[in-house]
């Protein structure tokens, strides 16, 4: 991770109800997510995962994506469903 990222406050750059934040200044959901992904040993970070509204604890998600501005294409479309208008 790069010293900029060790700004919480950056979550107020997207406000939506829908959307969550979480700091993880250990890492530990990092190192769980990059586990749950297939890269145990590793940490994900600016990374997005989607999941439909009928998931489960311990469900891999219906898309999942890194470096977000990388794959936004791809996040706008596992979106899409879930938007109003879209």
């Amino acid at each position: 991770m790069l010293a900029g990222d060790a700004n919480p406050e950056v979550a107020d750059l997207l406000v939506d109800d829908r959307a969550r934040h979480f700091w993880d200044g250990d890492r530990r959901l990092g190192r769980e997510v990059a586990r749950t992904l297939g890269n145990d040993g590793s940490t994900a970070w600016d990374v997005f995962l989607v999941y439909g509204p009928g998931a489960d604890w311990g469900d891999r998600p219906d898309a999942a994506g890194t470096p977000v501005i990388s794959e936004s294409g791809r996040l706008e479309s596992a979106l899409a469903p879930y938007v109003a208008g879209a």
